[in-house]
């Protein structure tokens, strides 16, 4: 299950949301946060905030999320 948000408010507030400690802190500003709600994972870009305070991003399966991050690690 994946599927994109817009800029509309989402119910993923910004508290849900942690910025990854490998996010680069540069004015490049290359930062990603997740947030974690059940079984599901969102996955935002936190250069493009929403009228709700979170960011427009993925809502991915928590165990597909866990299968990319072993992946990457």
């Amino acid at each position: 299950m994946t599927r994109m948000t817009d800029q509309q408010p989402t119910g993923w507030g910004r508290a849900k949301f942690r910025k990854s400690s490998r996010s680069d802190s540069t004015a490049n500003g290359n930062c990603v946060a997740a947030a974690v709600d059940g079984s599901a994972v969102a996955v935002g870009d936190t250069k493009l905030p929403t009228s709700d305070g979170s960011f427009q991003h993925l809502v991915v399966d928590r165990v597909d999320w866990a299968g990319l991050v072993r992946a990457i690690r």
